[in-house]
């Protein structure tokens, strides 16, 4: 908005106009400034250092999964591609619940040391949800009893299901900020981790 302003004053080649557009400009970006939103700060809230602990504690996976729709998704593709492309076979990104799909993500065989990345802002997004039970009921039919191990639930750091049933089971956790929108959470631990 602030390009399509200058230029249509310009164009106008009303000097008044255009020193206007451009003290408005000013004027919004020093609001932004003085209130950042929250993901401009993501980086700064320690965030990277978390998730590298995080994984400290974990076993090398074979595979990493993201059960996750919209931004959980489609963030950590592009940063995981951006990233690490050489990985980019030991990812996989669940971003709907085609049972086809989700049934031939992971094998049998690399169940065991997969590591699935249970992504939701608000802790009850359905298709998350659907997909963590799916692989929970897969591993617990293989005899993987410590399935709650292999999960890491990314969520809101106080309130929702996916949190409850993360201390309930004493699954590793991640949080995504309260105050970073969910389109923008790409730079919080949901495109991080799986970078």
């Amino acid at each position: 908005m602030i390009h399509f302003e200058l230029s249509s004053a310009a164009r106008r080649r009303d000097p008044s106009s255009f020193d206007q557009y451009v003290a408005n400009s000013h004027h919004a970006l020093q609001r932004i400034a003085d209130n950042p939103p929250g993901y401009y700060s993501t980086l700064d809230k320690g965030l990277w250092d978390i998730v590298v602990d995080t994984f400290a504690r974990i076993a090398p996976p074979s595979k990493i999964v993201v059960l996750g729709i919209g931004g959980s998704a489609l963030g950590a593709r592009t940063l995981a591609d951006a990233l690490c492309p050489e990985r980019r076979d030991k990812l996989v990104v669940l971003d709907n619940v085609d049972p086809h799909t989700i049934t031939h993500a992971v094998s049998d065989e690399e169940l065991p040391t997969t590591l699935f990345l249970a992504i939701s802002k608000s802790g009850s997004t359905a298709e998350t949800a659907s997909q963590l039970l799916y692989f929970r009921q897969r591993m617990l039919k293989a005899g993987i009893d410590d399935w709650a191990q292999r999960v890491v639930a990314i969520t809101d750091p106080e309130n929702g299901a996916l949190r409850q049933l993360a201390e309930r089971e004493g699954m590793l956790t991640l949080p995504v900020p309260s105050d970073v929108g969910g389109r923008f959470s790409v730079l919080t631990p949901v495109g991080l981790a799986p970078a």
